[in-house]
């Protein structure tokens, strides 16, 4: 049909190969999505999994996600988020609340990346600290015409 649009989309990438352990309502650092990894492309699907240490309650069980855009300014940076500033929150990747040490994935799905560089942040909000070890993956992706 004319005038219609599908998802193309790049291999995907990883971010953090094996983040060190985040505390209930911490943020760390997930990793950088540079330019040569997106190609321009103005999305991604970004990937969550690792494994809890301990249950997490069923009511708040997801990790929220933060975007640093980077060179935004010539050379400056938007600020690190943290927990007087969160930054541009980009949506939340849901975790199960499930027995500790299963190893659970996430998805969240069409974060703009309309940036250069751009850095994710993590705060976990899901009561239980999450194990060291979790990656971050992203999956670049666009529209194209049909």
């Amino acid at each position: 049909m004319a005038n219609e649009v599908i998802w193309a989309t790049l291999s995907q990438v990883t971010l953090q190969s094996s983040g060190a352990s985040a505390a209930s309502n911490a943020i760390v650092s997930a990793g950088t999505l540079a330019t040569s990894m997106h190609s321009n492309y103005t999305g991604v699907d970004l990937v969550l999994t690792g494994s809890m240490a301990s249950s997490i309650g069923s009511a708040t069980n997801f990790f929220a996600v933060y975007a640093r855009p980077l060179d935004i300014d010539s050379t400056n940076d938007a600020p690190v988020p943290g927990s007087s500033f969160k930054s541009k929150f980009v949506g939340a990747i849901p975790f199960a609340g499930s027995s500790a040490a299963a190893t659970q994935t996430g998805i969240l799905e069409d974060v703009q990346t309309s940036w250069a560089d751009v850095q994710f942040y993590i705060e976990n909000l899901t009561n239980a600290s999450l194990n060291a070890g979790w990656t971050l993956k992203a999956t670049p992706k666009t529209v194209k015409p049909l």
